[in-house]
C-alpha cells in the first residue's frame, strides 16, 4: 500500500488517502482473526447497517486462500476471488 500510494503521489495529485491511513488501517488492534466456519457478527457503525455477518470458507485454491460469506437478513452474498472445486495434493477442494 506505501508504494501505490507513493507511486501515485510522483505521478499525479494524490489526496485520497496518505501513509499515516494506511497504518491505521493495518494496525493490529484493527483485526479480527477467524477460523474457517467461524461466522462473525461485524459491530454497528454509524450510519451503517447493523447485523451484518461474515463466514470465511476455505478456497482450495492456494494455501489460507479463502472465499467469504457475507449476510444480512436475507442476503447473502459468497465473495471468492478464487476457488478449486478439485481436491489437490496440498490442499482441499472447495
Amino acid at each position: 500500500m506505501y508504494d501505490a500510494c507513493l507511486s501515485r503521489r510522483q505521478r499525479q495529485e494524490f489526496n485520497l488517502f496518505g501513509l499515516d491511513d494506511i497504518d491505521n488501517a493495518f494496525a493490529m488492534n484493527r483485526w479480527v482473526l477467524l477460523n474457517y466456519a467461524q461466522q462473525y457478527t461485524l459491530p454497528p457503525l454509524a450510519g451503517k447497517p447493523a447485523g451484518i455477518t461474515i463466514t470465511a470458507f476455505p478456497a482450495g485454491h492456494l494455501m489460507g486462500g479463502t472465499y467469504w460469506l457475507i449476510s444480512r437478513e436475507t442476503d447473502v452474498v459468497v465473495y471468492a476471488v478464487n476457488y478449486n472445486h478439485s481436491k489437490e495434493r496440498y490442499a482441499s477442494g472447495t
